[in-house]
């Protein structure tokens, strides 16, 4: 398989989140949707960061399963608004809340690094069978 470290020049933030959405579509909604994160933002400390992921406040659905932590990502994949926050942001700090389509996000980044891991190269073209895309036709059917 060969060496399995990589670096790169694209650096990779590992982070935690709190996420705030909005109630509805109006734009009250989403005034009230920032006073909140804002709020959410002010009593984040790196210290208490890890308990207030499990705050009813935080609207993360994958809470219960991540504990917040969204692992490790490169710059701009999470989308430019959340890429020009974290660029500048140091390892313990928390960053936000930032704007996306899905609400308002509050970062903790825990790490920095250029490293990458390779964990293992496919010299094989990986194509579904036929059951496994009759079984998604079935379901996109049923939607």
């Amino acid at each position: 398989m060969g060496d399995t470290r990589q670096v790169t020049d694209k650096p990779y933030v590992k982070v935690r989140v709190l996420m705030v959405r909005p109630r509805g579509q109006s734009p009250q909604d989403s005034v009230e949707a920032v006073t909140r994160a804002n709020k959410l933002r002010e009593e984040a400390t790196p210290q208490s960061f890890e308990t207030m992921v499990m705050d009813p406040r935080n609207d993360d659905p994958n809470k219960m399963y991540t504990r917040g932590d969204m692992g490790w990502y490169t710059y701009g994949s999470l989308g430019p608004d959340v890429a020009a926050a974290l660029r500048a942001a140091n390892a313990g700090s928390i960053v936000g809340p930032v704007r996306t389509p899905q609400g308002y996000y509050i970062f903790e980044v825990q790490q920095r690094s250029t490293n990458a891991i390779r964990l293992a190269t496919i010299f094989k073209d990986v194509e579904a069978e036929q059951a496994t895309l009759d079984s998604l036709q079935l379901l996109a059917d049923g939607l």
